[in-house]
């Protein structure tokens, strides 16, 4: 829904991966850009004291 509703007003939505593939029409994150997300992913764990241990891969690719 919220990329049709986005379409409407010019945004559009990406979604990324990381990995395994994923269904059609995803665009994939080079190495680099997976290990910039989680140096990031890190240094906000630092703030908020959490450990990100399980989700690293998701929370990495997210902030792609």
């Amino acid at each position: 829904m919220w990329d049709e509703i986005g379409k409407q007003y010019g945004v559009v939505s990406n979604h990324y991966y990381h990995g395994s593939k994923t269904p059609k029409g995803n665009i994939e994150i080079t190495e680099e850009q997976f290990e910039r997300g989680k140096q990031r992913v890190l240094k906000a764990n630092e703030t908020l004291h959490r450990r990100p241990d399980k989700y690293m891969n998701l929370l990495a690719r997210n902030w792609m």
